[in-house]
């Protein structure tokens, strides 16, 4: 798996301390993780749709903390037509060095 992070001045030394050592596991075995910076103007098509696709979810973070009823446009756009089988989107309201999954992480029926 590799975490490809949007490089930036601002960015890039905060994601080097909540991200620095990214462990991940599935059914309680390691996931290799191969993490790195990529400059926009790469122009790397991967990275623009995920960089749309990560605003669209914050503008809807923002929308759902603020107590709105309908789905923030852009994230309607995005996330709308998909079939719900194929789209998760989980509020996170917390987190923790604990590597036990706590349940200020709950998911969000769209």
């Amino acid at each position: 798996m590799a975490a490809i992070f949007e490089s930036s001045e601002r960015a890039d030394p905060i994601i080097e301390e909540l991200f620095g050592a990214l462990e991940l596991t599935e059914n309680g075995k390691p996931i290799h993780v191969n993490q790195c910076f990529m400059p926009k103007c790469a122009g790397e098509p991967g990275l623009e749709v995920a960089d749309f696709i990560i605003n669209s979810a914050a503008s809807e973070t923002r929308r759902r903390m603020r107590g709105g009823e309908n789905m923030a446009m852009d994230f309607a756009t995005v996330f709308g037509q998909v079939p719900d089988a194929y789209r998760r989107f989980m509020m996170i309201e917390g987190v923790t060095r604990n590597p036990v999954i706590s349940p200020a992480v709950a998911p969000i029926a769209l």
